[in-house]
């Protein structure tokens, strides 16, 4: 017998004792339910949607900063994601120097200890306040309807890396390579960002060289004569 076939074994006797404990206690759920014998790891997670009521995969806490993403936190558990959003706005920090202006997110990042922080922090929370309506509660509301379809942004890259890139259809067996292919996922992404910026700035570039008359210049003569030349004009 197989090392891979001992493991599969022992997957299978630890599923058939889920079931049979279920079964003694009427019950339907159990810590650290197994769904596949050949992905352990893998927990059905409750999400309370229209169209599915369990979703199974990995759950990801990302963060969107200038259209690139950053996997804070990726799990096959369920957990709460506003008890991780401190740690997130910390790891903001550590990566781009500065806590974030405002922080979009769903209305479970609203906790108290969570907007306590963000408030000594001098950061603004896209959400409704807690307690009572303010006086300015129509404002507040207004603010919030203006600043909506920003927080679509995050949902459209989730939705860029299910359709385009199969983010939703890893098909890995082991636990650290499904991992590296979500990873990879996000990393080919920021890519193809990264790139269509650099194509944006090379248009940007070409334009201007058009409207200043750079172009001519550069075409009609030698790189040596139009490096000073713009040098030149740029000092006026």
């Amino acid at each position: 017998m197989t090392r891979k076939d001992w493991t599969l074994i022992q997957v299978i006797q630890e599923m058939y004792r889920q079931q049979v404990e279920m079964y003694k206690k009427r019950e339907q759920k159990i810590t650290d339910r197994i769904v596949s014998i050949y992905q352990p790891y893998v927990r059905p997670m409750p999400r309370g949607k229209d169209r599915v009521s369990t979703e199974f995969g990995s759950k990801q806490l990302v963060l969107l900063k200038d259209g690139y993403t950053h996997i804070e936190n990726l799990s096959w558990n369920n957990y709460n994601e506003g008890g991780l959003l401190i740690d997130s706005l910390e790891t903001y920090k550590r990566l781009f120097g500065c806590y974030p202006e405002r922080v979009l997110a769903d209305q479970l990042f609203g906790e108290r200890e969570n907007r306590q922080f963000m408030k000594e922090k001098g950061i603004r929370y896209f959400g409704k306040r807690l307690g009572r309506p303010s006086p300015d509660g129509k404002q507040q509301k207004r603010l919030l309807q203006k600043e909506m379809p920003e927080r679509n942004a995050i949902e459209g890259k989730f939705g860029q890396g299910k359709n385009a890139y199969g983010l939703g259809k890893i098909k890995a067996r082991l636990k650290d390579t499904a991992e590296s292919w979500v990873m990879s996922i996000y990393f080919v992404m920021n890519l193809l960002k990264l790139a269509a910026g650099s194509l944006l700035s090379a248009r940007q570039i070409y334009y201007c060289l058009v409207k200043e008359g750079y172009l001519t210049t550069m075409v009609n003569s030698s790189d040596t004569q139009f490096i000073p030349q713009y040098m030149r004009r740029q000092e006026w």
